[in-house]
């Protein structure tokens, strides 16, 4: 049961994470501001990490070179999803960049599934399906309300998706392969790593003519709260690895931020919730209680048999 109330804290912190990085990507007028931007994120995010290390562990957070290596991984990760996703979200309705969030969830379940044995049960599998049709359903409600999609966009959409996914699976290869490290300590790293991407990242992002990086004061209070949530997001997510599988967490954490994204997005950012928005936020509750109910059934059978 603890594993389900680190997820609601996932769900929760990720939602916090959405609304604070749609408004900062208001600031973010440029590839150049959103890199400056998220470098601060991932700073402070960092001195989050080393104190919750230094509280937790009473020392300096340190890695082996295998945690350190899956660490820059993440960052890596961490790195390219979030130029993605800011300049997805300021050109496309927010929810559908949640869209293709929901799909990279699919990179950490597979790859778990050949890498690690956590299977994928047919009624869960069924639940994916289903999740695939809001997916399109929700795609065909951002082509209402904004532009369709081109070659460029959708690219984006899914590297950004990608890196979301590959970024998860960092967590769990962690939890497999470095069995009694720090959690703290691996997002420490995570975001150390990050910062150093980002900030090589502007160096060969050239400046427009006359640009210059907006003012930290103008975003410090979004981006001081976005950090503090993308922390909690990524330590408590790593938490439910322990004790949940990647087809547990994965559609269950994305499939929540696409319902909670739709309705943000109709109270904050003036998009119109449609009968097709209220069709696919539906069918995605629906798949997320299947993939759960597959769960909670084969463990009741085999409490019931044992």
């Amino acid at each position: 049961m603890i594993y389900y109330f680190f997820l609601f804290i996932v769900i929760a912190s990720g939602a916090a994470k959405g609304f604070c990085g749609k408004k900062t990507s208001g600031y973010a007028n440029t590839v150049r501001n959103a890199a400056y931007i998220n470098c601060v994120r991932f700073i402070l995010c960092a001195v989050i990490g080393l104190i919750t290390a230094v509280m937790t562990d009473k020392c300096f957070p340190t890695l082996s070179l295998a945690g350190v290596l899956i660490s820059a991984a993440a960052g890596l990760m961490q790195t390219v999803f979030v130029i993605t996703w800011v300049t997805s979200v300021r050109t496309n309705a927010y929810t559908l960049t949640d869209v293709f969030l929901t799909l990279g969830v699919l990179i950490p379940s597979v790859l778990s599934s050949i890498f690690y044995d956590e299977s994928i049960r047919p009624l869960q599998l069924a639940g994916f399906v289903v999740l695939f049709i809001a997916v399109y359903i929700m795609c065909s409600y951002n082509n209402d309300i904004k532009t369709r999609l081109n070659i460029k966009t959708f690219l984006i959409l899914f590297s950004c998706g990608a890196a979301s996914g590959l970024c998860d699976y960092t967590q769990k290869v962690f939890r497999y392969e470095m069995v009694g490290e720090s959690i703290s300590a691996y997002c420490f790293y995570s975001y150390v790593f990050a910062s150093i991407f980002l900030a090589l990242a502007m160096i060969f992002i050239k400046p427009k003519g006359g640009e210059k990086l907006c003012d930290i004061k103008s975003f410090f209070g979004y981006v001081l709260i976005l950090a503090l949530a993308m922390f909690l997001n990524t330590f408590f997510k790593t938490q439910a690895g322990v004790g949940l599988s990647a087809m547990q967490i994965y559609p269950v954490v994305q499939g929540s931020a696409l319902i909670i994204a739709a309705l943000m997005a109709a109270i904050f950012f003036g998009e119109r919730i449609t009968k097709k928005s209220v069709i696919g936020m539906s069918l995605a509750f629906v798949a997320l209680l299947t993939i759960n109910l597959d769960t909670a059934i084969v463990e009741w059978l085999g409490k019931l048999f044992a």
